[in-house]
């Protein structure tokens, strides 16, 4: 089985962040892991984030209590990846139906 780890950096995108991860956790694709990596958001980015991670255990968030920047949060989340196929998505994207299928 194919293992696809898609991280999520955030900031201050708590208003797009729910539709974002909706929209990863309904591709119908085996081995889903998502990460979202809250860089220090002021907004209820990290709430949203909690909240699908307690719904669905494919969903973990790392988050900061200061801005680390765009480059060091993008090379945390490619740090973290470990599966065979990666994706970066920024958290105010979202995915169609059936982007992650062959």
């Amino acid at each position: 089985m194919n293992k696809i780890n898609i991280a999520v950096p955030c900031y201050q995108y708590g208003h797009f962040l729910g539709d974002c991860l909706d929209s990863i956790l309904e591709q119908d694709v085996p081995g889903l892991r998502v990460m979202v990596l809250d860089n220090a958001c002021q907004d209820n980015s990290l709430e949203v984030a909690r909240e699908h991670a307690l719904k669905d255990a494919r969903v973990h968030v790392t988050t900061h209590t200061r801005n680390i920047g765009a480059t060091a949060i993008y090379n945390e989340a490619i740090d973290w990846a470990s599966g065979d196929y990666f994706l970066l998505i920024d958290a105010d994207d979202i995915l169609a139906p059936g982007a992650l299928t062959a």
